[in-house]
C-alpha cells in the first residue's frame, strides 16, 4: 500500500487601503511652525507655506505601510501657482535632513533626488494656471519606483527603500509660495506565504 501525503499550501492575500483626508490627521502629521515657513492641517488639507527664498519646508511622517512589500502612494495636490521658481513634490525613504529621497515638480519639469544626488531628470508639462490639481503616484516594486503625474508615467527609478517615512516639499527661488495636499492613498497588498 502506497500512502500519498498530498500537502496544500496556502497563501494569504491581505489588501491595505489607508486614506488621510486631513480631517483627523489619521497619519499623525506634526506641526512645521517657524517664522518663514509652515507645514499645518487646516480646512481639510496639510497646507505649506514658505515666505523666504531658498528654504524649504518639509514635512514627513511614518506612512502606514511595509517596505518589503509592493505599494502605491497617491497624493492630491493644488498648487495656487504653477512655474519653475516654485518647486513641490513627494520626499520618501525619509532617514533624516541629509539622507532621503524626492519627486520634485515644477512648470515644466521634474527631478528625482536621491541623498542630495540627481537620479533622474526630464520634461514635464503641467497644466497652466492658478489653483490646478495635480495628482502625483508612486508605486514601489520593491527596488523599482514608478512615478505618475495626472495618471502619465514620468519616470521610473531604482532603489531600495530603507524608511516609510514619507511626507512632501515646497521650495521657491522668487519669494513667497504655498501648496495644499487635499488627500493621500496608500495601497498595499502583503502576501503571507
Amino acid at each position: 500500500m502506497i500512502l500519498i501525503s498530498i500537502v496544500l499550501f496556502s497563501q494569504t492575500t491581505m489588501a491595505q487601503k489607508k486614506i488621510e483626508n486631513f480631517e483627523n490627521n489619521a497619519f499623525n502629521w506634526e506641526d512645521v511652525a517657524e517664522k518663514n515657513k509652515s507645514a499645518t492641517i487646516q480646512d481639510g488639507s496639510l497646507k505649506l507655506q514658505v515666505k523666504k527664498n531658498n528654504d524649504p519646508v518639509i514635512i514627513t511622517t511614518r506612512f502606514p505601510l511595509d517596505i518589503e512589500y509592493p505599494f502605491k502612494i497617491t497624493a492630491t495636490f493644488v498648487v495656487p501657482e504653477l512655474n519653475n521658481k516654485k518647486m513641490f513634490g513627494f520626499v520618501y525613504n525619509w532617514i533624516n535632513e541629509e539622507t532621503y529621497s524626492r519627486l520634485e515638480l515644477s512648470e515644466n519639469r521634474y527631478t528625482v533626488m536621491k541623498g542630495g544626488i540627481i537620479d533622474s531628470k526630464g520634461k514635464i508639462k503641467l497644466p497652466k494656471g492658478k489653483k490646478q490639481t495635480i495628482t502625483v503616484t508612486i508605486e514601489n516594486k520593491v527596488g523599482k519606483q514608478i512615478f505618475k503625474v495626472n495618471n502619465v508615467t514620468v519616470c521610473e527609478t531604482k532603489q531600495q527603500l530603507k524608511s516609510p517615512y514619507c511626507g512632501f516639499f515646497l521650495i521657491s527661488e522668487d519669494g513667497k509660495a504655498q501648496l495644499m495636499i487635499n488627500e493621500v492613498v496608500v495601497e498595499q497588498v502583503l502576501d503571507d506565504e
